[in-house]
Parts: structure tokens; C-alpha cells; sequence
């Protein structure tokens, strides 16, 4: 359950985007909001794949503020780096099969809180790429692309022009 600030800030940024104007300080948002991680967490908990293990072998099952508290420091001290998903394949009706990448427990919550946020931004600004996880993912890959670790302004940059190539 989001706490009345968080839900008042996310308010805030769709405002913000309805009219036109940058939202800022999201970065300082999602390390000092501890709610929103319990939220995402209960968002991903609610799938199936939750309790897919990544390649560090935990699932979402295995919670605890504790383990939310150090991704959080650790991109507070620019020192996050996403971990290699594991690579399964699952078979397609033709014969062929179809890669699948099964991310850790912690990047999947990183990556909720992330969408949770941009979604306010950009689900009710009409773009037509609203649908969040398709600019997660291509912000995900491009990040991840040259094996460079981005800090989080670039990161934050990086994903808002993203999207506004996908919504022009």
C-alpha cells in the first residue's frame, strides 16, 4: 500500500506530464519512497514468474526490506549494476524456439519501481507507446548494450529521450 506522500508525488509527476512539464528528482524519489519497492514487490509477486529463479538463484518469494534497503544503496552509490539474466528457450509452434530472459528477483523489482514511475509520466500523456514495458525493455537493452554501467543521471536521460523517440 502506497503511503499518502508517495501517491501525492506520483499525482504530482502525471501533472506534471499532462502539462507539459519536466518532472524532476525522480531519482531521489525512488531511493527515498521504501513503499514503492513494497508495492512493486507486490505487483511482481502476483505473477507466476516470481518464483522463476534468476541467475543468482532467488525468487520474490525470499522478500525482505532488508534486500530492497541495499539495491536501493547501491544505486544511491552508483554502484547498481543489472545482472546477466538467464537465458531459457522455449519452443514456438513452427519447431523453432523462442530465447526468454529470466532476470533476478532484485533486477525485477528494480525494473517494477522503474515502470511504476514512468508510467505516471507517460500513460496518461496519450503516448502511443503507453504501454511502459516496451520502453523499459528498449531503455533495459540499450543501457546494458557496450557492457557500460550508466549512472543515474545518464540513465535518466537516456530513458526520456528513449521514449520521446517512441512517442513522436
Amino acid at each position: 500500500m502506497l503511503s499518502e506522500r508517495t501517491l501525492t508525488k506520483l499525482q504530482g509527476i502525471r501533472k506534471c506530464s499532462i502539462n507539459g512539464h519536466k518532472a524532476k528528482d525522480l531519482f531521489q524519489f525512488i531511493l527515498n519512497a521504501p513503499d514503492l519497492w513494497e508495492q512493486a514487490y507486490g505487483n511482481i509477486h502476483a505473477n507466476k514468474g516470481a518464483m522463476t529463479p534468476g541467475v543468482d538463484g532467488l525468487t520474490m518469494d525470499g522478500y525482505s526490506n532488508e534486500r530492497a534497503a541495499n539495491v536501493r544503496e547501491l544505486l544511491r552509490e552508483n554502484r547498481y549494476v543489472p545482472p546477466p539474466v538467464k537465458r531459457a528457450y522455449i519452443p514456438k509452434p513452427n519447431g523453432k524456439q523462442r530465447p526468454l530472459g529470466k532476470p533476478t528477483a532484485g533486477d525485477k523489482q528494480v525494473q517494477e519501481v522503474w515502470r511504476m514511475v514512468l508510467e505516471s509520466i507517460y500513460e496518461r500523456a496519450g503516448c502511443e507507446y503507453s504501454r511502459v514495458h516496451t520502453l523499459r525493455t528498449l531503455v533495459i537493452v540499450e543501457a546494458k548494450s557496450g557492457n557500460r554501467v550508466w549512472g543515474r543521471q545518464q540513465y535518466t536521460r537516456h530513458a526520456e529521450a528513449a521514449c520521446r523517440r517512441e512517442c513522436a
